[in-house]
């Protein structure tokens, strides 16, 4: 009987990758006819050279963590901060290891935009995709012009940073994972201005993508053009373990 089962499990699991290289492979045929049939706009073949000279990259959470250490070394001379506020969710990770070094406390607030439905397919079938198909879908993500465009964020403070006294925070880092586009970065720089805390932060985050320069400008960066896939990242195995840690202090 478990023969059998695993049989039928290896059998389940053929079709659906199979499924995904159909609906892979499928896409890159469309596009390249698209393209050698109508022609590509000047602005699509600016941003697909763009996409040439971005990076993505596997890199485990301790990896990040420690990295983020050799990080804060490095922003100390420049900056040091009396109170980290992250971007949640994914902020998290980058924003403890550095909270941690320059020993002070760190609240959060959220910037968050609807999701539409083919991302929410993407979802379901992340875990089948090998690295090579998923480094591809995410630069041919941010390669596309209307991606710069969707400026649309909704941003508000969590329980911790309502309660918090921002008043007496002098120096303050506001973290990022990642800058893509700039548009969630800079609603949240409005947010805090409106919360008395204008003029007193710099900005972090770990990756930056040159097109966001156009919109804002961030204080310090590990990484240009180079996305990050880590546990922060739907499509990482270290996604749950890092969703329950931030539930986790959530909680203290």
């Amino acid at each position: 009987m478990f023969t059998v089962w695993c049989l039928k499990i290896n059998c389940m699991l053929g079709i659906i990758q199979e499924e995904i290289m159909k609906r892979c492979c499928t896409q890159f045929l469309t596009e390249g006819l698209r393209s050698w049939m109508y022609g590509s706009s000047p602005l699509e073949i600016i941003m697909d050279r763009k996409q040439k000279n971005i990076e993505v990259c596997f890199n485990s959470r301790a990896e990040v963590e420690q990295d983020c250490m050799k990080w804060a070394a490095e922003i100390e001379p420049f900056f040091r901060p009396d109170l980290v506020i992250f971007i949640a969710k994914s902020g998290f990770l980058f924003a403890r290891p550095l909270a941690e070094y320059f020993k002070c406390q760190m609240i959060d607030v959220i910037a968050s935009r609807q999701d539409n439905k083919a991302k929410d397919y993407i979802k379901k079938v992340i875990p089948w995709m090998p690295n090579w198909i998923l480094a591809h879908m995410l630069k041919k993500r941010v390669s596309k012009p209307n991606y710069y465009k969707k400026s649309n964020r909704v941003v508000e403070g969590t329980s911790r940073f309502e309660h918090f006294d921002i008043s007496n925070a002098n120096r303050i880092l506001l973290v990022d994972d990642s800058v893509d586009t700039g548009w969630s970065l800079l609603k949240v720089q409005e947010y805090l201005d409106k919360n008395g805390a204008k003029g007193k932060y710099k900005t972090a985050s770990y990756c930056v993508l040159s097109e966001s320069e156009n919109r804002i400008k961030v204080d310090f960066y590990r990484f240009k053009d180079k996305i990050v896939i880590t546990a922060t990242s739907r499509y990482s195995r270290e996604y749950k373990e890092f969703l329950n840690d931030y539930s986790l202090w959530k909680k203290e």
